[in-house]
């Protein structure tokens, strides 16, 4: 399983687009959705890049994230719980995320208690769904937080917050 368009789309709309570099909460250099600007990306500080470099960089970003949740879950997940949990590796290091409460909870089958494990990380504070220190984080991350992942363990589905029906 990959994550689905809306997963991608979801992260694009939650992060929004910067076609210039620019240095994030925590002093990393960052550019286009989100994407950490390392050596040998072909991304220059000072350079722009396009919408389309943007997917790119993120597809790739993306597949360390999938390759985390297919290693740690242990149960069967629709699209949305995948999607959900990719989004959550994405935004938090490795370590965080595999000793997050909403791992656990999803590899006993509480999906609705993962739910709420997010509601609990997102009170305490999105920093620790980030991963980052420091009051940096953005409305973006809070809406992230609490207003999409959480429906991604309930039968309330994410499409409403990814387009208009």
């Amino acid at each position: 399983m990959n994550i689905s368009d809306h997963g991608i789309n979801a992260i694009k709309g939650f992060e929004g687009f910067r076609n210039k570099p620019y240095q994030d909460v925590v002093g990393k250099w960052t550019v286009g959705y989100g994407h950490l600007i390392k050596d040998g990306d072909g991304v220059v500080i000072g350079d722009f890049i396009t919408p389309v470099q943007a997917t790119g960089l993120l597809k790739q970003d993306l597949v360390h994230a999938e390759d985390c949740v297919h290693n740690s879950v242990t149960v069967q997940l629709s699209q949305n719980q995948f999607d959900a949990l990719v989004l959550l590796a994405y935004n938090t290091d490795a370590a965080l995320f595999l000793s997050s409460p909403v791992l656990s909870l999803v590899n006993e089958g509480r999906f609705e208690e993962a739910g709420k494990a997010f509601r609990e990380l997102a009170a305490q504070g999105v920093t620790l769904i980030v991963g980052t220190t420091g009051s940096g984080t953005t409305a973006a991350m809070n809406t992230l937080a609490r207003e999409l992942k959480v429906p991604f363990f309930t039968t309330l589905g994410y499409s409403r917050f990814l387009t208009e029906e």
